[in-house]
């Protein structure tokens, strides 16, 4: 009888607790650490001042082409052609690539994910590993740290299908641009 009751009493206190807690609102949204245009405009500016560019908007994702006399970089975000899910949320990153198809740099924007597992994934370089791949890289490297498992793993999988998606557009390019060489 008093198992029954103390049972009783703790399945009482867990109800009570889990309907008292909010869960964090709106948690689990790519569009939380998605850029507006103006932020994606701002991004292009503060790694590429006194350059011109434009961004391009395309069924596939939007993208950045920055230029001087010709194109010289490409600048994509993960959120807008991956959405991998860390452990408590979504990461986003700005990928900067040359004309060749070489990755220059990945950057941090957001994460809505643990900051202290996302603090440890760009501590720990996963970024300069992840950045020594280019578009046509055939197999992509999976990065996982201990303690954040599932935010490397996440974060991995959006800059491989990021690369991955934005090579088809990077293929087109060349294409329009070897065309016109030819003509």
């Amino acid at each position: 009888m008093k198992k029954s009751i103390l049972f009783a009493i703790l399945c009482i206190l867990v109800l009570f607790f889990l309907g008292t807690t909010k869960p964090k609102s709106n948690i689990g949204n790519i569009e939380n650490v998605r850029l507006s245009d103006k932020e994606f405009s701002n991004l292009i500016k503060n790694n590429f001042p006194k350059k011109e560019f434009s961004i391009i908007q395309t069924k596939f994702g939007r993208f950045g082409v920055v230029f001087a006399d010709s194109v010289e970089h490409f600048v994509i975000t993960t959120a807008n052609y991956s959405s991998e899910m860390g452990f408590q949320g979504y990461s986003n990153f700005a990928i900067i690539i040359d004309t060749q198809g070489e990755i220059e740099r990945i950057i941090f924007l957001s994460s809505e994910d643990t900051e202290v597992f996302v603090q440890k994934i760009i501590a720990d370089g996963i970024l300069g590993i992840l950045s020594k791949q280019n578009l046509f890289t055939q197999k992509r490297p999976t990065c996982l740290i201990t303690g954040a498992t599932m935010t490397t793993s996440a974060i991995s999988k959006d800059i491989s299908k990021t690369l991955d998606a934005f090579r088809e557009i990077f293929d087109l390019i060349n294409l329009k641009r070897n065309l016109k060489k030819s003509k």
